[in-house]
């Protein structure tokens, strides 16, 4: 099946993704910034880290405008949560009726992507690996994991009112639907396992818990997670995270299945006595310092490079849907308003910041 396939920002993830993919001799089309696509022309994309090294020429374009087709059956939009939903709008005149477009974003994006591009077209990722850019065309893998993907039955969630969001999709209309979610499988597969699950809104919750404990507290403090978890505040905010993520989930109604197989938020929530918090700690700290121990969060990757953070996607995201559904959540609440401060420059990155935390 030949689809005319565009990614979307060239970055950490998208590149990563987009050299892997151009190896096994996928062919597609990235847009990136005029400076991406100017260096991208003399120089090949060159990933290093866990999984080797890797390289390969790229066809990147630096505007829309300069696309060569006319149409895209497949898009992957790889930028910030924050700029997704402009960039699918810029790219509406490019997709068919039945075009799939997929976000490879950080957080839960998938209401913000189908009120742009329809519920049908929407196409949600929940993204297992880490990877740092160490500049343009340069991307260390810092861990790898898996992907899994899926279409979520959007049109149908009781949004804000603590219904069915988390419901599994209803079977894809069409069979040319189905082979095109089975190429974008295929597609990110070349570069790790990739599954399409009937869940897909579960599966990015439990990342983002885990996704919003590791970002916000290796923000606050300016230290990778294999440092952090050290400190016995640190892991317990981790739990704090967690439980206030696991209360909104339960009052919504979504299946959240353990991540990674190991960490079984609903046990976590559940128990919560001294000797829980410290097995759980422990669990914490284990994964932390063998499995991602060297993960340079995105989080912290911005605030280094002096730029806003994707916080109210990850634990803003407790936030929203706890105001919705009047589930509080203050420890979120604080250490979102601290990274704002960092932000602005009223706040220095450091531990101080986590042992200031009111749990």
């Amino acid at each position: 099946m030949t689809l005319h396939t565009l990614l979307v920002g060239p970055g950490a993830i998208g590149g990563t993704v987009a050299t892997f993919a151009a190896e096994k001799g996928f062919a597609f089309d990235v847009l990136g910034r005029p400076e991406e696509a100017a260096f991208l022309a003399e120089n090949d994309y060159e990933i290093s880290g866990v999984l080797g090294e890797h390289r390969a020429r790229l066809r990147v374009f630096g505007g829309i405008d300069e696309l060569p087709e006319a149409y895209y059956d497949v898009v992957l939009i790889a930028t910030k949560a924050q700029s997704m939903p402009f960039v699918a709008q810029s790219l509406l005149p490019r997709l068919r009726e039945d075009s799939l477009v997929l976000g490879l974003q950080n957080g839960i994006t998938t209401e913000l992507m189908a009120e742009v591009v329809g519920a049908q077209r929407t196409v949600s990722c929940m993204i297992g690996i880490g990877a740092t850019a160490q500049g343009i065309g340069r991307v260390e893998l810092t861990s790898g994991g898996h992907f899994i993907i899926g279409q979520a039955d959007v049109q149908n969630a009781a949004l804000g009112t603590g219904g069915s969001l988390g419901s599994p999709t209803k079977p894809i209309a069409g069979t040319a639907i189905a082979d095109k979610l089975e190429y974008l499988r295929s597609f990110i597969d070349a570069m790790q396992p990739t599954k399409i699950s009937e869940n897909i809104l579960g599966e990015l919750y439990s990342k983002l818990v885990f996704n919003a404990c590791i970002n916000a507290l290796c923000a606050l403090s300016g230290m990778t997670l294999g440092v952090l978890l050290d400190d016995k505040k640190a892991r317990q905010t981790f739990l704090a995270i967690a439980r206030e993520g696991m209360a909104v989930a339960d009052k919504i109604g979504l299946d959240v299945p353990p991540f990674m197989g190991l960490l079984d938020y609903r046990l976590i929530a559940k128990h919560t006595g001294a000797v829980a918090n410290a097995l759980f700690g422990k669990l914490f700290q284990i994964i932390g310092k063998v499995r991602i121990g060297k993960v340079h969060p995105s989080t912290l990757q911005s605030l280094e490079r002096g730029e806003i953070t994707e916080i109210d996607y990850l634990n803003g995201y407790f936030l929203k849907r706890g105001d919705e559904v009047g589930v509080a959540c203050p420890v979120n609440a604080q250490i979102i308003a601290m990274i704002h401060e960092i932000e602005r420059g009223e706040r220095q990155m450091g531990l101080a910041n986590i042992a200031e935390l009111v749990l």
